[in-house]
């Protein structure tokens, strides 16, 4: 599938709305088994990871942690951007106050494989 604006935005969208809304496990049918994580909260959160975190199951623990220790810790949109396999959002969470730039690396069916996170 080659992406276009129209897909990019209601990949955003829909990743925006399943994260706000609470329920983790929906979240994860965005990704891939395997998918991979690479944030500077996950090193915050979990040191030892080195900011990387590989597979839905250690996801679904380290998000419930996120959850957790910052509950308001909802997104919203700013923009969306795209090229080639990639799918850039930028957006704001932490009650508005944090920017936070995420590159998707989806494959044809949407499905995330690799999501790098940088907060600005």
């Amino acid at each position: 599938m080659s992406l276009n604006q129209t897909i990019v935005n209601d990949f955003c969208d829909r990743w925006i709305d399943t994260w706000n809304n609470g329920n983790i496990d929906d979240f994860l049918e965005l990704l891939v088994e395997d998918t991979e994580l690479v944030s500077t909260l996950a090193l915050r959160l979990i040191p030892e990871s080195n900011g990387c975190l590989k597979g839905k199951q250690i996801l679904r623990i380290y998000w419930a942690m996120v959850k957790d220790k910052i509950p308001d810790f909802k997104f919203k949109l700013i923009r969306t951007e795209f090229f080639e396999d990639k799918i850039i959002i930028h957006y704001q969470t932490i009650s508005e106050r944090v920017k936070a730039i995420a590159i998707f690396t989806v494959r044809d069916d949407l499905k995330v494989s690799k999501t790098e996170v940088s907060y600005v």
